[in-house]
């Protein structure tokens, strides 16, 4: 991994393995990513307020699943930790690791924001 794959914990050499080599489709997803992520956010944002731990499960579940195919680094990471929190009904938990969450995605925003991130790939 570069340094800065280290930082953010990311392995995009995973990343482009999961679009079967395509650039091109992996600069698409990427901005699907980027584009999803707020939304799901927002979400179990909403799910924290309410303490639903069942629907912080299913919202981290998905989003996840979207930052996954980016290399599944820490904010993957964090998204699975929420989710069992949330099915273990640990919503307080879960809530307080949504800070650490938020960071990590926003790194991911900053890195992905840059003009010529696919050199790292």
């Amino acid at each position: 991994m570069i340094a800065a794959e280290q930082k953010l914990q990311l392995d995009l050499s995973w990343a482009l393995d999961a679009v079967e080599g395509d650039r091109d489709l992996l600069k698409e997803v990427v901005a699907d990513v980027m584009t999803e992520t707020p939304f799901q956010l927002k979400e179990l944002e909403a799910s924290c307020r309410a303490a639903d731990g069942a629907q912080i499960a299913r919202t981290a579940h998905t989003l996840k699943g979207s930052v996954g195919i980016l290399g599944r680094g820490r904010a993957w990471e964090l998204a699975g930790i929420i989710e069992q929190m949330g099915y273990s009904g640990q919503a307080e938990e879960a809530c307080q690791a949504l800070h650490r969450l938020i960071y990590e995605l926003e790194q991911l925003k900053g890195f992905f924001a840059k003009p010529h991130w696919e050199q790292y790939v």
